[in-house]
């Protein structure tokens, strides 16, 4: 006898599509909001980035001018060893800030290509750079500090010295992650399209680029 002629296959109906899903071609902003946002991010932070110097120049000059003759300047014959060490602290904090400011003030998105994370997740993250820039940042400080202060007072003892040193280049090391915590207007604005980007791409897969900055 003949076997019996096995059922007809199911038919399956394919889902339907995802429209508010990014698709890997979709690399320009995709409306309204995410074009404002690129617009915010796709040029420098140039408020942020003029800030920074004048605020050196303001360290060095009270650095240089006040606080190493801080005896002149209180009447006094030695001096505070604390008040001299304002000018190192001062001119740390603002030498940090203005190296650790440049790359985050920089622009962070292009009209022509947003920056997508990808399905699998984040696997570039910009903090090898940033400590990258604040070691950078902590090991010139005391350079420049003895650089601008000229000949050092037979008067300052080697632990003075030796505070000016670790005053200014631990301060830089973290003024220069202070960006990350304060950023411009470029990085916030970058984060906000990430945010709705990764939004918007859980609800499906997709295969992209990313471009880091």
């Amino acid at each position: 006898m003949d076997a019996q002629a096995p059922p007809p296959p199911a038919l399956i109906e394919p889902a339907p599509p995802r429209v508010n899903a990014v698709a890997a071609q979709e690399i320009y902003p995709r409306d309204a909001k995410e074009r404002d946002l690129c617009a915010s991010a796709s040029h420098p932070d140039w408020l942020y980035l003029s800030i920074p110097p004048l605020l050196v120049a303001g360290a060095i000059a009270l650095d240089t001018q006040v606080f190493k003759y801080d005896w002149a300047a209180f009447g006094g014959t030695e001096g505070s060893t604390a008040v001299r060490d304002l000018g190192p602290a001062l001119l740390g904090l603002t030498w940090g800030f203005m190296i650790g400011s440049f790359m985050p003030a920089m622009p962070k998105c292009s009209p022509h290509f947003v920056s997508t994370v990808p399905a699998e997740g984040q696997v570039r993250t910009p903090w090898a750079l940033a400590l990258s820039i604040a070691l950078l940042a902590g090991m010139t400080a005391p350079i420049l500090d003895y650089a601008i202060i000229g000949p050092v007072p037979d008067s300052w003892n080697d632990g003075e010295r030796v505070s000016r040193v670790l005053l200014a280049g631990g301060l830089a090391f973290g003024a220069a992650l202070l960006p990350y915590l304060l950023p411009p207007k470029t990085v916030r604005a970058a984060r906000e399209l990430e945010k709705i980007r990764a939004t918007v791409s859980g609800q499906g897969t997709f295969v992209s680029y990313t471009l880091a900055f």
